[in-house]
């Protein structure tokens, strides 16, 4: 009986991240015959990083900006997301652009990454001139 409930906890497994990759990649093939909408509903499915990554960029010039969640679905779940961190800094998902924010998860985002001990001391120097400019201006 063990055996058999390993076997299909694989088979479960190997199955699901097949579907996951096989939306991604329905989900680019969309986007090279520029159907954006399919490409947006099957990277809306998804909760893996890339795919997450994809969708922000997606909506980013899809002119939608209502990504608030990219701390809990992106940063905690990645081992390093520094690279991406500093990649998507001024997008409104992460920061947005210097001055006085109006967006909590900004907020929320900037405090999170000065009280990261494992992130690079530009990033927390950014995070610390970020919020100096949100107080300034406020």
């Amino acid at each position: 009986m063990r055996k058999f409930t390993l076997v299909f906890l694989t088979i479960f497994t190997i199955c699901n991240i097949s579907t996951a990759q096989d939306n991604f990649t329905k989900a680019w093939e969309a986007l090279n015959k520029n159907d954006r909408k399919e490409a947006e509903r099957l990277l809306s499915k998804s909760t893996e990083a890339d795919e997450f990554l994809s969708r922000i960029y997606l909506d980013y010039y899809n002119g939608k900006n209502d990504i608030t969640d990219f701390r809990n679905e992106f940063y905690e779940k990645v081992e390093n997301p520094y690279p991406y961190v500093y990649a998507l800094w001024f997008n409104s998902a992460v920061l947005g652009g210097y001055g006085k924010k109006s967006a909590k998860h900004q907020l929320k985002m900037i405090d999170h990454v000065i009280d990261d001990k494992k992130a690079h001391g530009t990033l927390v120097a950014a995070a610390h001139y970020q919020k100096g400019m949100h107080l300034l201006l406020s």
